[in-house]
């Protein structure tokens, strides 16, 4: 990924923007595992791996985006931006922190 694209723009703006957008997305989806209202259904299924094999579930969210992101990376290399590493990366383990 190359930060060409992101030149004479705002990138400060925009980095604090997906980190305030994943530190919320990841507390809201905390708050749905906690009282067990479900999930949308890729968080739903990281949750099930994430019971049957013992290990957390930012890592085995993390681990199942890497192996979407390799199709993607497959298939157009420019829909992988910032903000899908951030999400990619972020989002479980700050569920995981929450809950």
């Amino acid at each position: 990924m190359s930060l060409q694209r992101y030149a004479g723009t705002h990138i400060l703006r925009r980095i604090i923007g997906m980190l305030v957008s994943v530190f919320f997305m990841g507390a809201t989806l905390s708050m749905l595992i906690r009282v067990q209202q479900g999930t949308d259904p890729c968080a739903c299924m990281n949750l099930g791996f994430s019971k049957v094999t013992g290990i957390s579930f930012g890592t085995c969210q993390l681990s199942m985006n890497l192996l979407l992101a390799v199709v993607v990376l497959l298939v157009n290399r420019r829909m992988i931006g910032l903000g899908t590493l951030g999400n990619m990366v972020l989002v479980g383990y700050v569920s995981d922190f929450f809950t």
